[in-house]
């Protein structure tokens, strides 16, 4: 190294050594590009017979291992990371739309997924109709009736926490064809695992209960690995991947400090209902659980 330009051995100087056997907790990836031994090896990867990573933008190890550890949570085939819950929302609804037809949404929808259906999905052409996920007959009827292509509903609405009867509203959308989109942020797997209930697709904003502290964003996607799987294409083209430090962070906090060092808490906690305080959560009674309904923005466009 001393016969080096200096230039040159301050490129070389220092190389990583990796250890042979594994860290008790897992390393922190900030890499956004990856090195190949050559040509061969570079295509090996790029085809999936040998495992890698190739660039930041389609993920790294930590997301790799976030979406690994949801995707055992929710019982799901695969899951997949985004930088923020509404870009795993989007990527859902983007992927199941593929260009062309309705939604049916809950009309309780959090209001970022309410401002990304009306600003974004109506504007470039998507029709959207809201219906109250606790009225089954209502459901069934705008199901019957539009034929769309998605139902999107939340396990727990966000912010009034009504219960969705999970079997039930899968069961309606499938009989109509669509794919069953479900928002369990609020309910998270420890109270609930919508794909158990039917759901075809599963959404979090990784930074409320999963996270549990505030001081997190990320999102996350899980379901069956078929393509186009979970919106993979679509996110690795916008680059919307949480970042290595994100996703480093959120499975800390998952395992430590959020949902799952507080399941029994968490779990049999009371709602909060407009009214003052609370009722405990009944799964097996779906919208029978919920506090009486509360006037909401938006409830005259259901149907």
């Amino acid at each position: 190294m001393s016969d080096l330009h200096p230039d040159t051995a301050a490129v070389h100087a220092g190389r990583l050594e990796i250890p042979s056997n594994r860290a008790s907790s897992p390393p922190l990836f900030q890499a956004s590009s990856y090195e190949f031994a050559d040509l061969e090896n570079v295509e090996e990867i790029y085809s999936g017979r040998v495992s890698g990573k190739i660039y930041g933008r389609y993920g790294g190890p930590n997301g790799a291992q976030l979406e690994l550890a949801v995707a055992e949570l929710e019982g799901a085939e695969a899951a997949a990371g985004a930088a923020a819950g509404m870009a795993a929302i989007d990527a859902c609804l983007a992927t199941t739309l593929d260009g062309a037809g309705e939604i049916v949404a809950t009309g309780e929808a959090y209001g970022g997924t309410f401002a990304l259906l009306e600003n974004d999905y109506r504007k470039r052409g998507f029709d959207v109709h809201y219906v109250d996920q606790c009225d089954l007959g209502v459901v069934r009827a705008a199901l019957e009736r539009h034929r769309p292509k998605a139902l999107y509903i939340e396990a727990l609405t966000n912010p009034l926490m009504h219960v969705a009867d999970l079997p039930a509203l899968c069961a309606l959308a499938h009989e109509a064809g669509a794919t069953a989109i479900v928002d369990a942020t609020f309910a998270t797997p420890v109270l609930v695992r919508p794909l158990e209930h039917g759901a075809d697709l599963v959404v979090h904003s990784l930074g409320k209960y999963i996270g549990g502290h505030g001081d997190v964003g990320a999102g996350v996607l899980a379901g069956k690995r078929e393509p186009p799987f979970l919106g993979e294409e679509l996110r690795e083209q916008l680059g919307v991947l949480a970042s290595a430090a994100i996703t480093f962070w959120m499975l800390g906090y998952a395992r430590r400090r959020g949902m799952v060092d507080r399941p029994s808490e968490r779990s049999s906690h009371s709602v909060p209902t407009p009214r003052g305080g609370g009722r405990r959560l009944r799964r097996d009674r779906g919208c029978q659980s919920s506090p009486p309904r509360v006037p909401v923005r938006g409830f005259d466009r259901f149907g």
